[in-house]
């Protein structure tokens, strides 16, 4: 976030596809655009073909749709590490990429968070419909809940607004006290246990299976 900040008032060069493919265009740094180059091999000093592959279909009304999805590392078509003189090391880029991973919300992932406001991690903007982020003010360490796409890609949003968890807070936790009845906690602990069980006779047959294999 500090390096789009340090671009907000800078041009960026940009890459264009269709008409505008292969010429250099200019434009602003988003917070998308900086964690891509870290997740691109090349930054690490790597050479890598065939991260992606895309797909066509057709639509009913005609039109044909092509769609790209990333492949795995293994999925790769080639991979030469060292191949030159990079930013990071080999190892500093998986440790990125990890640590990316870990913290991507989007995904399902829900890394640790410091505070104590309830709906951090799963509070969107009603304007936008970025998600929001927690913003700690160092005088008191309170807290408010701010737009992401404000935060991260230094972007001036009139309409993206920063809300207090004191206003948002107490009106989920009587929802979420009103709806959590004795009977419902008792069937999540019931099922929270059967789901332990399951996992521990799946467990043991892979160990019986490996004992009889061995």
């Amino acid at each position: 976030m500090a390096v789009v900040r340090a671009f907000a008032r800078r041009r960026f060069p940009r890459r264009d596809t269709g008409v505008w493919n292969g010429r250099l265009r200019w434009g602003r740094l988003t917070h998308g655009r900086v964690t891509f180059i870290l997740r691109n091999p090349v930054y690490a000093g790597a050479y890598a073909f065939g991260r992606q592959t895309s797909a066509r279909r057709v639509r009913p009304d005609g039109t044909v749709v092509t769609t790209t999805s990333r492949r795995t590392r293994e999925e790769w078509k080639v991979l030469i590490p060292d191949h030159h003189e990079g930013y990071i090391s080999w190892q500093q880029y998986l440790t990125i990429e990890a640590k990316l991973a870990a913290n991507r919300t989007s995904t399902g992932a829900r890394p640790p968070r410091e505070g104590v406001p309830l709906c951090q991690g799963i509070i969107f903007c009603g304007s936008c419909g970025f998600p929001m982020g927690t913003r700690y003010r160092r005088a008191d360490n309170t807290a408010d809940y701010v737009c992401t796409r404000a935060q991260s890609d230094a972007v001036t949003t009139p309409n993206c607004h920063s809300v207090a968890p004191a206003a948002v807070d107490p009106v989920v936790e009587r929802l979420l006290l009103a709806a959590l009845t004795p009977e419902q906690v008792h069937l999540a602990l019931a099922a929270a246990d059967d789901l332990h069980q399951r996992d521990h006779r799946s467990h043991r047959a892979a160990e019986l299976a490996l004992e009889r294999a061995r």
